[in-house]
This record gives C-alpha cells, sequence and structure tokens, in this order.
C-alpha cells in the first residue's frame, strides 16, 4: 500500500503530520535536495522520522522531482562507475539501472491517477510507469476524494485482468 503526491509543500506536511502518524502512515520522501530551502529539507526529514515505524500506509512525497532529470542522474552515473571501472561497459540491465534511480524504493507503478482532468503524465514517474494503467479523473486535486478514489480504482480493475495477482501502487 503505496500512495506518491508530488508538489506537497512544508505548510500542508506540518499541518498533517501528527494526524498522518496517528492513523499509522509512514512518509518518505524523494527529490533532489541541490535548491530546496534547508527548511523544506528539514520538515521532511522530521516527517520521515516520526513515521518511520509505521505500516498501515507508505506515502511518498516528491518534492524537487523530475522524472527526466532522475534518469539523466542515473546514466551520469552509470558513466561515472564504468570511468570508474567499476561496472562494465555493456552489462547494464533494466533491473540494475532501475537500482540507480532515486526513486528506486518505490518499484513500479501498476495504477496512475492524474487528477484535474490533464490527460499527460508530466514528467513524472516516467521509468516506472512505463507498464502503469493510466486512470484521467476531472476531479481537481484540493476534491478528490475517496469516492473518486474508488472510482478511479474501479476503472483500473475494469482494464486489468482481474486472474492477475496484483497490488496497486497509487500514484
Amino acid at each position: 500500500r503505496q500512495m506518491c503526491i508530488r508538489d506537497s509543500n512544508q505548510d500542508v506536511l506540518r499541518a498533517r503530520r501528527d494526524q498522518l502518524n496517528d492513523w499509522g502512515v509512514k512518509i518518505q520522501w524523494v527529490g533532489r535536495r541541490p535548491k530546496l530551502w534547508a527548511s523544506v529539507i528539514d520538515e521532511l526529514e522530521t516527517a520521515e522520522k516520526l513515521t518511520k515505524r509505521n505500516k498501515v500506509l507508505t506515502l511518498t512525497m516528491c518534492v524537487n522531482y523530475g522524472s527526466r532529470i532522475e534518469i539523466v542522474d542515473a546514466v551520469n552515473e552509470v558513466a561515472s562507475l564504468v570511468a570508474k571501472k567499476k561496472l562494465k561497459p555493456g552489462s547494464v540491465t533494466e533491473k540494475s539501472f532501475a537500482k540507480l534511480l532515486s526513486t528506486h524504493p518505490l518499484g513500479d507503478v501498476d495504477l496512475f491517477i492524474r487528477s484535474s482532468g490533464e490527460k499527460r503524465i508530466s514528467n513524472f514517474l516516467l521509468w516506472q510507469s512505463a507498464y502503469a494503467e493510466l486512470v484521467f479523473s476531472d476531479v481537481l486535486w484540493p476534491d478528490f476524494d475517496r469516492n473518486a478514489l474508488w472510482a478511479s480504482i474501479a476503472e483500473y480493475l475494469s482494464l486489468i485482468h482481474i486472474s492477475e495477482p496484483t497490488r496497486p501502487r497509487l500514484i
């Protein structure tokens, strides 16, 4: 049970952190630290520490994150490892490359929900969503409630083969 939200800010996090902790939600974040305010990083790290033992749901906040730059960073890491002779040229696999992505603990996305009526994924988890089912909702994010979530899940279930065992990662 994992959910990923992008573009959250420190005021929202601070306001909801204790409530999410009470609900058993583990908070984690991915993104690039350079150019982030220290106060934002402090808020995110405080939330991670407070909720690290929670197991009901994992909420991953994507802060200062973009999928293209994540892939570029991983490619640069491959080049660096080859230059240092820690990796043989031509030996990279999809699995080994995925481990170099900053989001590698998240794994692949099964269900990608895009709210607000937009029909694009906007540079978000491009690698991880390669085989995801995409569900587009006209409901704006602030109004996206459990009814909208269940409607999206129902649409997802109509898209997949019910006989296939799956554990959706909600994005």
